[in-house]
């Protein structure tokens, strides 16, 4: 990971992990997008649905297992992202311009896991006997 991730990590290091693939392959998803490779960023995005999906999974039972009490509003939130996320797998599916969507997608992704996920592994790590 590059030093400019260290200001997206939360200090879990398969959270951290997962965070920096999901960036990296929005990132890819916007250069070959930038190359009119519709296929690849058809492929990738799909790909991206589905690593979302099981970190989101990942990310929810440990915060259920920690006792967070923002569990709730956290999943509300994932909602949201895999909303945008299926938006902006429509428009790429119907070849629809996306470069906008992908544009806010990347901005979601950076802002849940900056905020969102920041604050829920700060709570947990500030709380680690919830739980019990």
């Amino acid at each position: 990971m590059p030093a400019s991730f260290v200001h997206y990590k939360v200090n879990v290091p398969e959270i951290d992990d997962a965070h920096w693939d999901l960036l990296s392959t929005m990132r890819l998803i916007n250069q070959f997008g930038a190359e009119h490779n519709i296929e690849q960023v058809k492929l990738l995005t799909g790909r991206l649905g589905d690593k979302l999906k099981l970190h989101q999974a990942y990310e929810e039972s440990l915060m259920e297992s920690a006792g967070y009490l923002y569990l709730n509003s956290h999943k509300n939130a994932h909602r949201e992202v895999e909303s945008r996320l299926a938006e902006f797998q429509s428009a790429v599916n119907r070849n629809l311009a996306y470069s906008h969507m992908a544009d806010s997608m990347m901005d979601m992704l950076r802002h849940h896991i900056d905020e969102i996920d920041r604050q829920s592994f700060e709570w947990m790590a500030a709380h680690p006997h919830q739980s019990e």
